[in-house]
């Protein structure tokens, strides 16, 4: 172990601890801010960040004599809300591929840097074949497994569910309300959404994930029972089959129209 040989360990070791914090940090955030949002409710405006496995709310509760607030507002349902108003999908519809498999393209990255710093030919053959066989089999468990969701994830699992709390026919009845009617409602269900998913977000580890799913499961058979007879599917939990159904589900949210969404979904299937 030479003095150069011990600085390129120290420094893939460093990469390697920045591969996992950039994945847990927000990578970008959106910031909206308009007169309707005052600054003593939203300080930051209606903030959503962008993560590799997700969006996630940039709201934070308020703590304020004046307000008083048991949960902070959902923005990225309120982000969806005003943007349905100018004909866009919802934040979720986007990056479904890449949100995904981004854990398992981190994870590569990182047995390469691993690779990278072994200066053992025949040791780093042998760890990068491991280390790309594992992220192999757990790709291929996670994606057509059944119950290969659970393999996912909390972070991706936690956006995915959120996605589902706003239904279209909340939207739908928003769009005969006046702006500011609109507003109100949609606060209400966040702060309705926010509290029905705080049990399953704070029950600890892979209970609260298990939650999670579990609730989604459950809006899964729901839809199914919407569908003609021949179209039904029982619920499998593989991440090929969350992953269609909750992106055209995630399309139809506001703008239900089966001959543009059935083939965005066929092709993100494919």
């Amino acid at each position: 172990m030479t003095k150069q040989t011990l600085v390129v360990a120290a420094l893939t070791l460093c990469a390697i601890g920045l591969l996992i914090a950039v994945f847990q940090a927000p990578i970008w955030w959106v910031s909206l801010t308009a007169p309707n949002y005052p600054a003593e409710a939203f300080p930051d405006g209606v903030r959503i960040h962008f993560h590799f496995n997700g969006v996630f709310n940039g709201c934070e509760k308020v703590e304020k004599r004046e307000i008083r607030e048991e949960e902070a507002l959902d923005c990225v349902h309120e982000m969806d809300t005003i943007n349905h108003y100018v004909g866009m999908y919802p934040i979720a519809a986007g990056g479904v591929i890449e949100r995904a498999f981004a854990p398992f393209l981190v994870s590569m990255l990182g047995v390469m840097l691993v690779g990278f710093a072994c200066t053992r030919p025949r040791l780093r053959m042998a760890l990068l074949g491991l280390g790309f066989a594992g992220i192999a089999g757990w790709m291929y468990l996670t994606y057509y497994g059944a119950d290969g969701l659970r393999l996912q994830n909390e972070g991706y699992i936690r956006a995915a569910a959120t996605a589902l709390d706003q239904s279209a026919g909340e939207a739908e009845s928003a769009a005969d309300l006046s702006p500011g009617q609109a507003l109100i409602a949609r606060l209400r269900q966040s702060m309705e959404d926010s509290e029905s998913r705080g049990q399953a977000e704070n029950a600890p580890g892979e209970a609260g994930k298990q939650r999670l799913i579990d609730g989604m499961r459950v809006t899964f058979a729901k839809d199914q029972q919407r569908l003609p007879a021949g179209e039904r599917q029982e619920w499998t939990g593989s991440g090929a089959q969350v992953l269609a159904w909750h992106y055209g589900k995630t399309l139809g949210r506001y703008f239900n129209n089966p001959a543009e969404i059935t083939p965005m979904v066929a092709s993100m299937r494919l």
